[in-house]
């Protein structure tokens, strides 16, 4: 029986579902606070004891920080000029052996 490897139960250190759940709640009570003041406010109000490095993941994979997508110029490709003398732009390099080396 081949199953699925995805654990069935959050790790131990991953933010709790109420923690979640107050940071969402504070974010839809004040859609423009910073990380910063978000952070503060559930430190001081709540007891939230992790990093702000974590807060800021979590907001991120909620969806409320999201990368830029920047877009790639396409690749257009340039007309080669090859010339037709010797010396203009090709570089001819040669080697002088003796007759009587060989």
């Amino acid at each position: 029986m081949d199953r699925s490897h995805k654990p069935l139960s959050k790790h131990p250190n991953a933010h709790t579902d109420e923690e979640i759940l107050w940071i969402k709640n504070y974010i839809k009570r004040n859609p423009n606070i910073s990380m910063i003041e978000l952070y503060a406010k559930l430190k001081f109000d709540k007891g939230y004891k992790r990093h702000p490095c974590s807060l800021f993941r979590v907001l991120r994979k909620l969806g409320y920080f999201k990368d830029e997508v920047k877009k790639k110029k396409p690749y257009i490709p340039k007309p080669y000029n090859t010339p037709k003398n010797i010396g203009v732009k090709w570089q001819l390099d040669v080697k002088y052996v003796p007759k009587n080396v060989t």
